[in-house]
């Protein structure tokens, strides 16, 4: 156990499977545009088991570090980011294509929030933007439609769930979205002594 545990702070393992993740993206991509959904829907669930267990194993050993910070978040943008855009397109073997004003949205909110975050930091040198409640539940909610999606284009039946997760997904992305400005212009008028919270 003692050596398990030095092999995975000289990794730095949660790191390491954040750059696991980063890599499954392209691979990702090609299965989609091949029309190969099993394959993407593996892809995605590996990229889902690295994202836990990278936060649990940075908790568990206390390997959190400042690359880690920003790794991790990125990962998951990218991969969220290149699976809303590859969904929202005509894929071989595509009977559900995610709906593209809904990808708009979602890209366009996830933009808003790091122009703030990177606006905070370079202004108030703010390191810590911490992901709110709302921000979490859409995550979540986010997260869920892309399986909805992916697993629809494999079993039809699946597909009456979907204008659900489309309509908890719209909401949740507008909620989330005005919830961030809504805290950062109140953190803002309180005085810059701490992040938003």
């Amino acid at each position: 156990m003692s050596l398990f545990s030095d092999l995975v702070t000289a990794l730095n393992l949660p790191n390491v499977l954040s750059f696991v993740r980063l890599a499954l993206v392209p691979f990702f991509i090609v299965a989609l545009s091949r029309g190969d959904f099993l394959t993407a829907l593996i892809l995605y669930a590996a990229a889902g088991i690295t994202d836990a267990l990278d936060g649990l194993i940075a908790r568990w050993w206390k390997l959190q570090t400042p690359l880690g910070a920003f790794l991790d978040p990125m990962a998951d943008k990218i991969l969220m980011t290149a699976s809303f855009i590859t969904l929202s397109m005509r894929l071989p073997n595509q009977s559900h294509i995610f709906p593209l004003w809904l990808a708009i949205l979602i890209i366009s909110r996830d933009v808003l929030i790091v122009l703030v975050a990177l606006s905070l930091h370079l202004v108030h040198d703010i390191r810590k933007f911490p992901p709110s409640l709302w921000g979490k539940v859409n995550t979540i909610f986010q997260v869920s439609t892309i399986l909805l999606v992916l697993w629809a284009n494999l079993q039809d039946f699946i597909a009456p769930a979907l204008p659900y997760a489309y309509g908890g997904t719209f909401f949740f992305t507008v909620i989330s979205g005005f919830h961030y400005i809504y805290r950062t212009v109140h953190w803002l008028k309180s005085g810059p002594q701490a992040p938003p919270a």
